[in-house]
C-alpha cells in the first residue's frame, strides 16, 4: 500500500492519533523540521539495496548530519537556532523570511483589532492561523503561542473582551520584535519602480493560469509559485495587480488556503469559473 503522511499546521496533543484514525501512515506538525521529516520519510520507504555500480543509498544524506550553519546573531524573542534548523540550516534563507516576516505580518495585530471589533470571525481565525505558522518557522515561540491562543479561541466562539486581551498579548510580543528584526535585517538598496498605469489584462491568456493555480493551491502544490510568476506578465490591470500581491503574500507564508481564497474571489470578479477546486 502507498503511505500516506499527514502535515497539520497543529501540533496539539491528541492530532497524531486524530491523523491515524483518520487512516494516515503518519504524521507530521509545521513548522516543518528537516531533520524529523527525513526520519518521517526515511520510516515509510522501501528499503533499496546498495549495488554494486553506486556506493551511495538513493534517498540521500543521514539525517544524523546537520547541515552547516554559519553564526547568526542573537535576536530577542527568537530561537535563532530552531529557525535555522526549519531553513535547512540556510542562513540566507532564514535573513529573507525574516524579512518577509516584518513586511507580511507588521499589521497582523492591528488587523486582528479591526476584525474583532467587525465581528470577522473567519477572517481572524485565518489572520492568527497565518501569524502562528511564519512565527513558528522562524523560531519567535512565544509569539507563535500567543497566536494560537486567539486562533484557537475565535474558533471556540471565546468572547470578545478575552480575545481582544489575547491579541494585545500578541502584539505585546511583535511589536518589540519588529524592532529588533528591523535593526537587524541588513538592508538593501532602496530601487526606485515608477508606477504602472492602469491597463487591460488578456483574459483570455490569463483565465487557464487562473484555473492552474487554483487546482495547484487546492493540492498544496509548490508549482504554484512558476504560475504566479507567469500571472504577474500577463496582470495589468490595477484590480488584477492587487489580487496577485495578495496572493503573494499568503505564498510567502506558505498558507495555500488563504492564497486559494483570494484567487477565488479575483476569479469570481471576473467572471472565471474555476473547476475541481473544492469550492462546491
Amino acid at each position: 500500500d502507498l503511505p500516506i503522511i499527514a502535515m497539520t499546521a497543529n501540533a496539539m496533543k491528541g492530532d497524531k492519533e486524530l491523523c491515524l484514525a483518520a487512516g494516515m501512515s503518519d504524521y507530521v506538525a509545521k513548522p516543518i523540521d528537516p531533520d524529523n521529516l527525513y526520519a518521517v520519510l526515511t520510516r515509510w520507504m522501501p528499503s533499496v539495496a546498495v549495488t554494486a555500480e553506486t556506493s551511495e543509498p538513493a534517498i540521500g544524506p543521514s539525517p544524523s548530519a546537520p547541515p552547516p550553519t554559519e553564526k547568526f546573531p542573537f535576536l530577542p524573542g527568537i530561537d535563532t537556532q530552531a529557525g535555522l534548523r526549519n531553513m535547512g540550516g540556510n542562513s540566507a534563507l532564514y535573513w529573507d523570511i525574516l524579512s518577509k516576516f516584518t513586511h507580511n505580518q507588521r499589521e497582523a495585530c492591528r488587523t486582528m483589532t479591526d476584525l474583532l471589533a467587525a465581528g470577522e470571525w473567519s477572517p481572524l481565525e485565518r489572520t492568527a492561523h497565518t501569524l502562528k505558522g511564519i512565527a513558528a518557522t522562524i523560531g519567535a515561540t512565544d509569539l507563535r503561542d500567543a497566536a494560537q491562543k486567539i486562533e484557537q479561541g475565535t474558533g471556540s466562539g471565546m468572547g470578545r473582551e478575552r480575545l481582544r486581551l489575547l491579541i494585545q498579548q500578541a502584539s505585546e510580543h511583535l511589536e518589540p520584535l519588529l524592532v529588533t528584526l528591523d535593526g537587524a535585517i541588513p538592508k538593501q538598496p532602496e530601487v526606485v519602480v515608477m508606477a504602472e498605469e492602469d491597463g487591460t489584462t488578456d483574459m483570455a491568456t490569463l483565465t487557464p493560469l487562473l484555473r492552474q493555480a487554483a487546482d495547484h493551491l487546492f493540492h498544496f502544490n509548490s508549482d504554484v509559485d512558476s504560475v504566479v510568476q507567469k500571472m504577474e506578465a500577463l496582470a495589468k490591470s490595477r484590480l488584477d495587480r492587487d489580487y496577485l500581491i495578495k496572493i503573494k503574500e499568503f505564498l510567502e507564508g506558505f498558507d495555500y488556503e488563504a492564497a486559494l481564497q483570494i484567487l477565488r474571489q479575483w476569479a469570481e470578479e471576473s467572471g472565471v469559473r474555476l473547476e475541481q477546486t473544492g469550492n462546491g
